[in-house]
């Protein structure tokens, strides 16, 4: 597979996934209180932060063609 298409993979993974942890947004328990809420709000935040950095981090990376190095 060519490294961009194999990029283009990893990108459609990393934004699948970040949808899903933004979409857990507002989702806390109501009868947990507001305080809980929001630490569940900053912990989704902070989900979907690292994923980006890690997705940058990886698309970052050196890549060694197929069968050579690495």
């Amino acid at each position: 597979m060519p490294a961009r298409e194999a990029g283009g993979l990893g990108a459609g993974a990393v934004a699948g996934a970040r949808c899903e942890v933004v979409e857990l947004g507002g989702m806390a328990s109501a009868s947990r209180g507001a305080l809980f809420a929001d630490g569940w709000d900053d912990g989704v935040m902070a989900v979907s932060e690292a994923l980006v950095g890690i997705a940058e981090r990886e698309w970052s990376r050196p890549r060694w063609p197929v069968g050579r190095g690495g």
